[in-house]
């Protein structure tokens, strides 16, 4: 039985916020919205950090239902990804996003100073390329887009953009199995995301890696154990605060939803620094794994989806 509904959101911690919208306005995304209002006493508990003080501003694609977010600290101060950073690095690692016009979004990026890792290489699907972001995160850029024949057509704003895969460096891809489908219930796909030679794109050339790849709702979620070279573990005084990726968010459709999944994941030995907490207008538990990677489980009341985040984005002409 599944136990999600879809994946909604993927959470950043941003260095600078007017810097990190810009880069994403540039592959297509629109704003939605944004609050100061997330900091104080319930954030601490919910994401294990007393006084968390921070902004946040979302940004949509052409998925209806799904946002970026991104918080900038002011408590705990941000702090940028380590200088010898790697796409192996124990994480959450890269975003596989599908623009409509590949050339004009490599125009756009290189007018403000970022270059592709490499040359776009066409894999047969369309041509994909790699590029980071201001906070460090591999974003691979595809114009063949990934899909799901089982999923029914899912409503689209007028974007050229869409986000398809998030994709994690773990390091051990059957103890993460166990969480990702056997207690979310993720579905595995009989196929790949990514060939052994792609590990060029982000500069892994010759990287052999074990991977799975599965489906939460119409997004792909990918887990990549690398065996050569090994993925180096994250800092060991890691915060919120850090740069990049922080968690992404299931959409659950019932409070009982939430506590079932949750309960189900702390009989699995997996933690979370507080019970959901039900806000009036959602529910809200931030898991982590037994792998520390962080899970935020996410069941709100409809009409109170534009407020965080969920409604109709500003268009850009």
């Amino acid at each position: 039985m599944k136990r999600w509904h879809s994946l909604c959101q993927i959470a950043f911690s941003v260095l600078d916020m007017d810097d990190t919208l810009s880069f994403y306005r540039d592959l297509g995304f629109a704003p939605n919205g944004g609050t100061s209002l997330f900091g104080g006493h319930t954030s601490s508990k919910l994401q294990g950090y007393d006084g968390v003080k921070h902004d946040v501003r979302w940004m949509s694609d052409s998925t209806v239902g799904f946002q970026l977010e991104f918080f900038h600290y002011t408590k705990p101060l941000p702090r940028p990804p380590r200088v010898d950073a790697r796409a192996n690095d124990i994480g959450y690692q890269r975003l596989s996003i599908w623009v409509a016009d590949l050339d004009a979004v490599l125009s756009r990026l290189q007018a403000r100073g970022v270059l592709p890792l490499t040359q776009p290489r066409d894999y047969g699907d369309g041509r994909r390329v790699c590029v980071r972001d201001p906070n460090g995160v591999f974003v691979e850029l595809m114009e063949g887009p990934i899909t799901h024949p089982s999923m029914p057509h899912l409503d689209r704003y007028p974007l050229p953009v869409r986000t398809r895969a998030l994709s994690l460096s773990i390091p051990d891809l059957e103890q993460a199995l166990n969480y990702f489908e056997g207690i979310l219930g993720m579905e595995r796909a009989e196929n790949h995301l990514h060939s052994p030679d792609m590990e060029a794109l982000w500069a892994m050339d010759g990287a052999q890696v074990q991977s799975a790849l599965l489906w939460a709702g119409d997004f792909a979620v990918e887990l990549n154990e690398y065996k050569t070279p090994s993925g180096r573990p994250r800092r060991t005084d890691r915060h919120v605060g850090e740069a990049g990726i922080y968690h992404f968010a299931l959409h659950f459709n019932t409070r009982e939803d939430v506590e079932r999944s949750y309960r189900y994941a702390l009989q699995a030995g997996h933690a979370s620094n507080t019970e959901p907490i039900w806000f009036g207008l959602a529910t809200v538990a931030y898991m982590r794994t037994n792998q520390s990677f962080v899970v935020e489980y996410l069941q709100f009341s409809p009409w109170i989806k534009r407020f965080i985040g969920f409604g109709e984005p500003s268009y850009r002409e």
